[in-house]
């Protein structure tokens, strides 16, 4: 129930739990997680708090209080609690990232910055942190560095999605030489025969900057059709179909593109090019 949203039936099942269990500290924190989710800080406070007497140290209780605290706007206390989480159990990642996202959150992006690299240091790199801690450097336009944190995902995680995706476009806005576009190429090809049309998107777009027009038509139609209301992939398509002088059909994608609600960075180009 409560991983569906229906909190007000989880916390029926989990009060259940605990007058079988009293001592049981799962469905204590679950509570806790439901009465939060459902505008009751106090009372999530005051589970967790029972939590905390039978383990001063329990790195989830820490945590969620500092959630409890954020809610509740006292961020200073939030950050408190999830630094004194840190301080215990300084290799669990769930702290780091609560951290980061509040200090993001606060406008302080050089403080999330650290949090993430402590993090991904102090956790042998856990998988979840380094994505964190690639997003935050796209976001603060450190290309290079968040090449580097991608490449380290794509060794570690081959056939994940996002990594592969967000690394590929990244060496194409790079572009340092032929050789970005050969590496963009290389860690897209596994992913050649999946209907994904984000992936496809991706493939068709590197394939043009290569200058391979042809490949690119034949990977971003199969995107559109398999992802038609995506504006940015209208886009692409319709920039290929341009290239290649079919006018009328770039004006179609092109059109299709500008009336997506989405945003996406070719618009202005999009229009432009219309």
């Amino acid at each position: 129930e409560q991983r569906l949203g229906n909190h007000a039936a989880a916390t029926e099942r989990q009060e259940q739990a605990l007058r079988r269990s009293p001592d049981a500290v799962e469905p204590l924190i679950a509570l806790a997680r439901s009465q939060l989710e459902l505008g009751r800080p106090e009372q999530a406070e005051q589970r967790v708090l029972e939590v905390l007497e039978r383990n001063p140290n329990s790195v989830v209780a820490l945590n969620l209080l500092g959630d409890i605290d954020a809610a509740s706007g006292a961020f200073d206390k939030a950050i408190g609690r999830y630094s004194e989480a840190i301080r215990f159990h300084p290799a669990s990642p769930v702290a780091y990232r609560s951290l980061a996202r509040l200090q993001l959150g606060r406008g302080d992006a050089a403080a999330a910055l650290d949090t993430l690299r402590q993090g991904v240091t102090a956790t042998e790199g856990d998988g979840h942190l380094l994505v964190q801690l690639a997003l935050m450097y796209q976001r603060l336009g450190q290309t290079d560095a968040a090449i580097a944190a991608y490449e380290e995902l794509v060794e570690r995680y081959p056939a994940a999605y996002l990594p592969v995706n967000n690394l590929a476009m990244l060496l194409v806005q790079r572009h340092d030489g032929r050789k970005d576009l050969d590496r963009a190429l290389e860690v897209m090809q596994p992913f050649k025969d999946l209907d994904v049309p984000q992936l496809l998107d991706t493939l068709g777009w590197v394939h043009l900057q290569r200058g391979e027009v042809g490949l690119a038509e034949r990977y971003l139609s199969r995107a559109v059709a398999l992802g038609p209301e995506i504006g940015e992939i209208h886009y692409h398509l319709g920039l290929v179909l341009f290239e290649l002088g079919r006018l009328d059909e770039a004006r179609g994608h092109l059109e299709r593109a500008m009336s997506a609600e989405e945003s996406f960075d070719g618009r202005a180009d999009a229009a432009r090019i219309l």
